[in-house]
């Protein structure tokens, strides 16, 4: 299992702490996070949560344990599933639309995390909630 090519170039680069909320289990979430190339504040994976996502535990779990609101989070989503849980929490965010699926009304998105810097650097980030 390893990370997309442009994930590690572009974690390198960010200056913020990040966290990693993900569906696998505690050992294959560690596995993965150790193959980033960079350290992350927190860990939540559905086994230690509990929960799946797009269930809002996990999301709040991780605010939570780094100590931020969602007005100081964005969240870098990479799936349809994670765009749904993260904007039913208030998370703004930006969708790494890997694959063919459509793109959801309001979040920004890309196909690849180099462009992660252009919403990084925009003045005020895009957002919707749903309920």
């Amino acid at each position: 299992m390893a990370p997309w090519d442009d994930v590690p170039e572009a974690l390198a680069s960010l200056e913020v702490p990040f966290g990693i909320v993900t569906n696998c289990s505690e050992s294959l979430a560690r596995l993965a996070v150790s193959r980033l190339g960079r350290e992350q504040r927190v860990v939540v994976s559905a086994e230690c949560d509990g929960a799946y996502k797009p269930a809002p535990a996990p999301y709040l779990l991780a605010l939570s344990e780094m100590s931020v609101g969602t007005d100081q989070t964005l969240y870098v989503a990479g799936s349809r599933y994670d765009v749904e849980g993260a904007l039913r929490v208030g998370m703004t965010l930006f969708w790494v639309r890997r694959s063919i699926e459509p793109p959801i009304e309001g979040p920004a998105h890309a196909n690849t995390l180099r462009q992660l810097h252009r919403i990084l650097d925009a003045p005020q980030l895009p957002s919707r909630t749903i309920p």
